[in-house]
């Protein structure tokens, strides 16, 4: 049988990685092409720390060949150019797949939720390219405000907003706050420290949506504390080039601006045919599957997967993706005869924010941690994610070494 996984982001890899180990006798018969746009997985948590200098960039990605190295399974760095559901095939750039099972794991764009300049105007923060661009500006900011003897003009070149308060927005404003003031302004000795301005924006009331009120809380002090500044309740209207202005009539001018308010799923799943809800996301049955159609299952950012306890559609998060490929993966290895399995059920393992260097904020199941405590779980539950004993290893080098040396500090275009 032959299962074309499409997408190698958490999801995709994953679930091929999962067929690939071949612990039942009906698996031995499953053939597995992955379709990826990329050769290599990005393990976004850490992508924060690839711009900051704690992790080495290519320690970013593991290589989908060496992750997914089994007989049955066969990697091909292609596009979806379109899906004929009828038909079971692909139709791609490099030619026709045809397909017994289709798994449609193709991940998920930034959403700009219509705001006029934001496309235009913001960094995103999505793929391997968006962290080397970043990091190269960021540093690139930094080499003309050593050089500028204008103090206004060095402020405006040290200001950074960061639109869009979860997790990701969080952890990349205090992350570059710590190496903005513990590593670069020891090495650019014109920079004035007063000048360095990180403003972290959020629509709602509160940052880090999900998280138990106390983290919340706790991680809001020590934002304050980081002399960020927070600005809550300030929902974005529209950009013009470098001046943010809000909803409530408010501007504020900004020379670097990152969007991390939203996601939507990938242009891909539009072509299935199907209704599409504000994000984009098709509807998939209890078992992932796509209506009238069980041979294709739907995962990630591009699935709509009501929780059976309360209703509300799963969010985009990786720990969702991962559940959902073993479930699909038990789904495919089950042998003829067996009893169909129960509807997948998604199980909240804990929640991870970091906040710079050992800060962060952690929920694993019913206990709660902050500080120094829960930054050592956060590394630690994502350096067990991450998968094949040479980059973990490589992992904690980098990890070892940015305790008694300075992270790096190289501009690299």
């Amino acid at each position: 049988m032959d299962v074309v996984i499409v997408g190698g982001g958490f999801a995709g890899a994953f679930l091929a990685r999962y067929l690939g180990q071949k612990n039942t006798s009906s698996s031995e018969h499953l053939r597995v092409i992955l379709l990826s746009k990329t050769n290599y997985l990005l393990f976004q948590p850490f992508m924060i720390e690839g711009i900051i200098g704690d992790i080495e960039i290519r320690h970013l990605v593991t290589p989908l060949r060496t992750m997914l190295d089994f007989p049955n399974v066969e990697i091909r760095r292609t596009e979806v150019q379109s899906i004929d559901l009828q038909k079971r095939e692909l139709t791609t750039t490099h030619g026709t797949v045809r397909y017994d099972k289709l798994v449609l794991a193709p991940g998920s764009v930034t959403n700009f939720f219509g705001v006029p300049g934001a496309r235009e105007s913001c960094r995103q923060l999505k793929n391997l390219r968006d962290v080397l661009d970043l990091r190269a500006e960021i540093l690139e900011r930094f080499e003309l405000a050593n050089l500028e003897t204008d103090d206004k003009r060095q402020k405006d070149l040290l200001t950074l907003a960061i639109i869009g308060a979860g997790p990701t927005g969080v952890e990349l404003a205090t992350g570059l706050h710590d190496y903005a003031f513990k590593t670069l302004v020891k090495y650019y000795k014109n920079v004035h420290p007063e000048n360095i301005k990180i403003i972290l924006i959020e629509a709602t009331s509160s940052i880090l949506a999900g998280f138990d009120t106390g983290l919340v809380n706790w991680a809001e002090k020590k934002i304050t504390s980081m002399k960020i500044d927070l600005r809550l309740n300030s929902a974005v209207e529209k950009i013009e080039g470098n001046t943010i202005c809000f909803t409530n009539g408010k501007t504020v001018q900004s020379d670097i601006i990152v969007w991390t308010a939203g996601i939507q799923a990938n242009k891909l799943v539009k072509m299935l045919g199907k209704p599409l809800d504000c994000m984009g996301r098709v509807e998939v049955d209890p078992h992932l599957r796509l209506p009238g159609h069980p041979e294709v299952f739907v995962l990630g950012d591009a699935a709509r997967v009501p929780d059976i306890k309360t209703g509300d559609p799963l969010p985009p998060e990786a720990q969702v993706a991962l559940q959902q490929a073993k479930y699909v993966a038990r789904h495919l290895k089950k042998g003829k005869g067996q009893k169909p399995r129960k509807p997948f059920k998604f199980i909240r393992l804990g929640r991870l924010a970091s906040l710079g260097s050992k800060n962060a904020v952690t929920q694993i199941l019913f206990l709660r941690f902050t500080g120094c405590v829960a930054w050592f779980i956060w590394r630690t539950v994502y350096l067990f994610r991450f998968k094949g004993i040479r980059n973990k290893v490589r992992l904690m080098f980098d990890w070892t070494f940015a305790l008694f040396f300075d992270r790096d500090i190289t501009l690299m275009k």
